[in-house]
């Protein structure tokens, strides 16, 4: 193909048109009201409408039916010309009741926050009463406006609200001091790994200390580029060299749960990997007594595969065995909690996993994590053994034929790693439910009234063992 002669454009111009064609929607009907709405706001000259007003204007259109309503804003979010987060079960309530107009305004108000010499001299300490100075514009933003800009700093991962504030209190991490303080951790005793980036975002670990921060060790302990976390009794240092392009992991802890803290870490940076294009990490595992010495973990896992046993790598001086660099870095997923349910209450369960998963956990659903073709009775026993909690949900028809056995495994994991296990009683389910013998003495969860936050938050306590402040 070339721009100067021509040559290979009307190809390309038809493979084109003819990949649009095969897109979803493209050749859906829509009625004609639909674009007098969109005509409509596209003349507007408004940062932001409130859903109310986005209502009255599609009724005034000639959209009157809420289904439409909906329908149409999702197109107008898809087509760029309305930034639209509306998700009643999600956790950004912040974001449920503006449309952004202008996505500018958006990004113009957490760079005046990002930037802020106040913020910066607090090293990202920020207080929701300060809001107001710092954005300045009251026209441009007003009060009844600042927690949705907060909210998408949320959502995209810059700042986080301290666990006794309230919510009027927050940390940026990528205003953090720059020192890495004195931390005693000795790395030799650890599980360690490295990720090697070609090139490392500056912003890159500061995202991971806020997926995290429900991790967070006992004494809170984070710099710019680092942060210590406690997960299943073993404390964790995370630490980025943007220069070198490295990422620096290290478990010290119990060895039983170390596998188990660090899955977790891997989860979180996967992620993360997954919303940035053609990152491509690759993870390293360091020699035990040669730490500078490194083995891609990919390498390692094909050896084993292939039945080799021992690897010479480059830069040591004597053979490793495979199966040892692997201990406690496997890649089967480590999940933070087992959903055990009923299959009639599924749409219920399914909401309950992914307001989890929002909040940052590694949920086991079976729908989500089954593979097709597998003994399902295998995957669960594998996952009942190494998740780090169950959730036995009961709904109004009781439980499902496999659900008790379910709850055998999960009870005798209980006793034998002190496993949590948390009776959760949805909504419909009886007043006073006929809980299992060795159900009835554990402490269990009541959404009976609905998927409430004081329900949830009970919930993430009885998973993470991290008490919500009120």
């Amino acid at each position: 193909m070339s721009c100067k002669t021509g040559e290979g454009i009307e190809t390309l111009q038809t493979e084109i048109a003819e990949q649009i064609r095969s897109l979803p929607h493209v050749s859906d009907l829509l009625p004609e009201s639909y674009f007098r709405v969109k005509d409509h706001l596209a003349t507007q000259r408004k940062d932001f409408i409130d859903y109310r007003e986005y209502k009255k204007l599609c009724c005034k259109k000639g959209v009157a039916d809420e289904k439409h309503q909906q329908i149409l804003i999702r197109f107008l979010h898809d087509l760029g010309d309305v930034l639209y987060f509306h998700d009643p079960q999600g956790p950004y309530h912040e974001l449920r009741d503006t449309n952004i107009l202008n996505p500018e305004w958006v990004t113009k108000g957490v760079y005046k926050i990002l930037n802020n010499l106040e913020l910066i001299h607090r090293h990202g300490v920020l207080d929701r009463e300060r809001l107001g100075a710092i954005l300045s514009d009251s026209r441009c933003y007003p009060p009844s406006r600042h927690d949705f800009i907060i909210g998408m700093m949320r959502k995209f991962e810059l700042c986080f609200e301290f666990p006794d504030c309230n919510g009027q209190r927050l940390l940026i991490p990528e205003l953090l001091h720059p020192n890495e303080p004195e931390l005693g951790f000795d790395t030799k005793k650890a599980l360690n790994l490295e990720y090697h980036y070609n090139v490392l975002p500056s912003g890159l670990i500061s995202r991971f200390i806020v997926r995290m921060h429900h991790r967070l060790s006992p004494k809170p302990t984070y710099w710019r580029s680092g942060v210590v976390l406690e997960i299943d009794g073993n404390l964790s240092l995370v630490r980025a060299d943007t220069q070198r392009g490295r990422i620096f992991v290290s478990v010290l802890g119990p060895k039983p749960s170390r596998p188990r803290a660090l899955a977790a870490i891997r989860d979180a940076f996967a992620y993360i990997h997954s919303t940035i294009p053609k990152i491509g990490p690759e993870e390293k595992v360091p020699l035990p007594d040669k730490p500078g010495v490194v083995v891609s973990h990919s390498h390692l896992t094909k050896l084993e595969e292939q039945g080799e046993e021992s690897i010479f790598p480059d830069g040591a001086d004597h053979k490793y065995s495979v199966r040892e660099l692997l201990q406690g870095i496997r890649t089967a997923p480590i999940f933070d909690v087992f959903l055990s349910h009923n299959s009639k209450d599924k749409p219920v369960v399914r909401r309950i996993g992914e307001q989890l998963k929002a909040l940052g956990l590694r949920v086991w659903l079976d729908e989500w994590e089954l593979a097709p073709g597998r003994a399902w009775q295998e995957a669960l026993e594998e996952i009942i053994q190494t998740v780090g909690s169950a959730a036995v949900l009961i709904g109004p028809d009781g439980f499902g034929p496999w659900e008790v056995p379910e709850m055998r495994g999960c009870l005798s994991e209980f006793h034998r790693r002190k496993m949590p296990v948390i009776p959760v009683l949805l909504p419909g389910a009886t007043k006073k439910p006929d809980l299992p013998m060795f159900l009835s003495h554990l402490t269990w969860v009541d959404l009976r009234r609905g998927l409430t936050k004081a329900g949830l938050d009970r919930l993430m306590w009885g998973i993470t063992g991290q008490k919500p402040v009120p």
